[in-house]
């Protein structure tokens, strides 16, 4: 479980590895650390005084001054020094190995105020306004406000494959600061480039972070064009395409016309990072009323409550949108429609079914399908380690399935059209879904209608030529068999089912009516997952495995050669949870994976007890558990350490 990340720092022109699973005792103050200079351990407090081991002093274990003193470059008059260095290790109430560079830079900043990190620092200024602002994902690695508190500012950052960043100090910088955002990038590539500049004087830092961080958010919305079908019967009479102006940062109560209801929901639900709006009548003390529920990192929470019956205007609102016939819901209904936000289109699916009160009225549930998903790259999902790449092994496969597997909500769907992502360019790839959530340039997508099934879909792409067929959800015996047909024909399919364990997939299947020596020919990897509460980004930290692993699993740890696990804290950020919470990427998926090889496909053909199954698979090395997943998740910041308290178990 051990990896290194090369790093070069150009300033200094000094080469390191950076290990972010380890921690070695730097050279000079012993402090911990995860880097090494040119095979040198160093904290970056020390790379930092030194200039990169570039001071001309042979480098060696150092009492805490036996190197070129910032103090003393700062401030020439030693009476002022030592009185600088007295307050300094006064305020500092770190125990043990303490940092030279850490004490020096508490008594510049906290005793002597600001100084010229330019000079100390030997870093050249930053003068020149960015072009553009931070990608969103280097915006949620380093938010603003860490920003703003740490005086570490990244002015650039490219986070993908070979990556680099330029940081802007407007202070000494703290070194733990440092060491979390320089991680956190290093965890997300494979080589890093480290840039790092002084803030100009003459530069205002605020100006420069509202440049870097411009607020993402929409703050228009724009619904379909009015068609020429049944209006509205709640009085709404403007359906412009024009985008309408909405405050997110509340839903008003004041607002009683579908189309605008609709708008503010949308809005403020895209602001928390909500999956689903919940509309329903609400029985209160007067009569009906309203409730109104976002479901945020997989809970349900109350957002509003009113008297007067919203969900009237918004239902009627929703069937216009999504083309239904206008009056009061009798049966279940389904639809989707698209809304603009300033550009960005989202796709929102809409179910509504009849519910009070005394069952005259409705309920309506708007599902937020979030392109951008897409746009994240897979470590920033999460999807990397080894059950990953056993997915991404099989997409090599010239036939049979693959089948990612889990329970509703647990991400099924993104993992899916993220392997869909790793499909070479020049494959024929058919897709048929219910909906289609997720659009694919280069690929045929279908939608499942009441003229075509899943199974009538199948069947129609099998005289289209493909390579690969994606076949959204086997939901019934007709589907399973045409996918299974399909597999046995030379083409490669892949699908989602919904099951918890490898062999629950299997055993579905046989209820399918399916022969099952038939399904486990078929089967090359079945990967289920679920999803995790992500570690808060403000509170995080490391932590030994004795101090938050159950002592039965501290084996297992220190066998993986892991000798620290993340852990959130908890702050008033996170309401003392230790967890991420709030819009963006707060969830991740822990996989585990079955490769079904002979031997496998044997013991499943003969009905071999579950446990027995798992040994065949390890003993075939085709097996990666949730626990090995979380391992290496937790390895890179995306879990919990917590977390591995639950997930020991073994899951075929």
């Amino acid at each position: 479980m051990r990896w290194a990340v090369q790093v070069a720092f150009l300033v200094y022109e000094c080469m390191a590895e950076w290990r972010p699973a380890s921690s070695v005792e730097c050279w000079i103050c012993g402090h911990g650390t995860p880097l090494v200079v040119e095979g040198i351990p160093l904290c970056l407090g020390c790379l930092l005084a030194t200039r990169g081991l570039r001071t001309g002093r042979p480098p060696g274990p150092a009492s805490a001054y036996m190197y070129p003193s910032i103090v003393g470059e700062a401030l020439p008059d030693a009476g002022w020094q030592a009185v600088a260095l007295r307050q300094a290790e006064l305020l500092s109430p770190t125990a043990g190995p303490v940092c030279p560079y850490e004490v020096e830079r508490v008594a510049l900043t906290r005793v002597f105020g600001p100084v010229d990190v330019a000079r100390l620092l030997r870093l050249p200024l930053e003068a020149d306004r960015p072009a553009a602002p931070l990608p969103v994902s280097v915006r949620r690695l380093w938010p603003l406000e860490r920003a703003r508190s740490t005086g570490i500012v990244p002015v650039e950052a490219v986070l993908q494959g070979s990556g680099r960043i330029r940081l802007t100090l407007a202070g000494l910088p703290a070194e733990g600061d440092l060491a979390d955002l320089l991680e956190a990038c290093a965890l997300q590539v494979a080589e890093l480039t480290v840039q790092m500049t002084a803030l100009d004087p003459r530069q205002e830092r605020e100006a420069l972070l509202t440049c870097l961080y411009t607020e993402g958010l929409p703050r228009r919305i724009a619904l379909p064009a009015d068609r020429p079908s049944s209006p509205p019967t709640d009085g709404v009479s403007s359906w412009e395409t024009r985008a309408v102006p909405i405050d997110p940062q509340a839903i008003q109560p004041t607002v009683r016309s579908g189309a605008e209801s609709v708008r503010v929901l949308i809005l403020e639900a895209y602001r928390q990072g909500a999956s689903d709006i919940h509309v329903e009548p609400y029985p209160m003390e007067d009569g009906w009323g309203t409730r109104i529920r976002f479901r945020v990192d997989g809970l349900l929470q109350d957002v509003l409550r009113v008297r007067e019956p919203l969900w009237q205007s918004i239902g009627q609102a929703l069937k216009h949108l999504c083309r239904m016939t206008a009056g009061v819901a009798l049966a279940p209904r389904d639809g989707s429609f698209t809304a603009d936000l300033e550009g960005t289109p989202v796709h929102l699916r809409v179910s509504i079914i009849p519910a009070g009160p005394e069952a005259g009225g409705e309920s309506a549930v708007i599902r937020i399908l979030q392109q951008d998903m897409l746009r994240y790259t897979w470590a920033e999902l999460g999807l990397m380690g080894p059950a990953w790449e056993a997915l991404e092994a099989a997409l090599r496969e010239p036939w049979g399935m693959v089948v990612v597997a889990g329970p509703t909500g647990s991400g099924k769907s993104t993992t899916f059209h993220k392997l869909v992502q790793r499909l070479p360019a020049h494959f024929k790839v058919l897709t048929v879904e219910d909906p289609i959530e997720y659009v694919h340039p280069g690929i045929v997508q279908c939608q499942v209608s009441e003229h075509m099934s899943f199974a009538c879909a199948v069947r129609a792409f099998l005289r289209q030529d493909p390579d690969v067929i994606l076949v959204g959800e086997v939901r019934d015996a007709e589907t399973a068999r045409a996918a299974l047909e399909a597999a046995s024909t030379g083409h490669l399919v892949l699908t989602t089912v919904h099951a918890h364990t490898a062999l629950q997939v299997v055993d579905r299947l046989e209820r399918m009516d399916l022969d099952r020596a038939w399904v486990a020919r078929v089967l090359r990897v079945v990967a289920t997952q679920e999803l995790v509460r992500r570690p808060c980004p403000h509170c995080g930290e490391w932590a030994s495995p004795e101090e938050v692993v159950h002592p039965a699993l501290q084996v297992r740890i220190r066998e993986a050669g892991v000798g620290r696990v993340w852990v959130g804290r908890g702050c008033s950020r996170c309401a003392g949870r230790g967890l991420a919470r709030g819009g963006g990427l707060t969830r991740v998926p822990v996989l585990s994976t079955v490769t079904v090889s002979d031997d496998v496909r044997l013991a499943i053909e003969a009905r071999r007890r579950p446990g027995e199954v798992l040994r065949v698979c390890i003993a075939a090395g085709g097996y990666v558990s949730r626990w090995e997943s979380a391992l290496f998740l937790t390895g890179r910041r995306l879990l919990d350490g917590r977390y591995l308290n639950v997930l020991g178990g073994d899951d075929v």
